[in-house]
């Protein structure tokens, strides 16, 4: 696990707060709310070619306003 999936791993220690976007369109983002990571998985998953990858699955929680 490296860069940003190791972070958000890092997040369940670390309590800082996710700031999540969805992408609408291109350069158009929608912010959904802060978040904060209860916990990380992995499987494997077919990515659009058809080839298998292992993929790292989070859970998260929505912070309260």
């Amino acid at each position: 696990m490296e860069r940003g999936n190791l972070v958000l791993k890092q997040q369940i220690v670390k309590k800082y707060r996710l700031y999540v976007f969805e992408k609408k369109a291109l350069g158009r983002y929608v912010f959904l709310d802060q978040f904060i990571v209860i916990s990380v998985g992995e499987e494997i998953q077919e990515d659009s070619r058809g080839i298998e990858r292992r993929v790292f699955l989070y859970e998260l929680s929505r912070l309260e306003s």
